[in-house]
């Protein structure tokens, strides 16, 4: 049987969006307020997010549009708990700055998985991390069904076949 380790492909997103609050809280040369307190409320407050709008939660069939959605939904919360860690702590001098590491971040961030769902992708059109699938059945969504697996090689499914308890007999490869 073969190892799967598709199981970590998110983890590794979150590890990668992690170190990405990393590099830039500490790239930041204003140490009165980005300290080890702003990185950690700052790595908090991103999982809690993360959690609630179930940002890592993108499946092989997720489109490019929920991808944007996901996007959107993480960076509006994480921007009202970023600021709010200002506005609590009365470290809000530099509001410009906190603009450009907001900004920073969501570009890096929005890029790192954009670029990796458009990788995964890719890979999986050569025949690389793919589920195996069987359909039941015999009718007009099946064939539909079946044709999305055989024609959309992106998503990672590799069609073995179908079982139905019909006795007509229907091509479907």
């Amino acid at each position: 049987m073969k190892k799967r380790y598709s199981k970590y492909i998110n983890l590794l997103f979150l590890l990668a969006d992690i170190l990405t609050i990393l590099v830039i809280g500490y790239s930041i040369h204003e140490p009165e307020y980005f300290n080890r307190y702003f990185i950690s409320y700052a790595i908090l407050f991103w999982l809690i997010a993360g959690f609630i709008t179930k940002f890592y939660k993108v499946f092989r069939f997720t489109s490019t549009f929920k991808v944007i959605s996901l996007l959107a939904t993480q960076f509006s919360l994480f921007a009202l708990g970023y600021f709010s860690y200002f506005t609590i702590f009365r470290e809000g001098v530099v509001i410009n700055s906190q603009t450009k590491v907001l900004t920073l971040l969501f570009t890096v961030v929005s890029s790192v998985k954009f670029i990796g769902f458009f990788l995964l992708r890719r890979y999986r059109t050569f025949g690389n991390n793919y589920r195996k699938v069987v359909v039941l059945g015999q009718d007009s969504s099946v064939k539909k069904m079946t044709t999305m697996f055989q024609e959309d090689k992106e998503l990672g499914y590799q069609y073995e076949g179908y079982f139905s308890d019909e006795k007509r007999k229907v091509n479907f490869t």
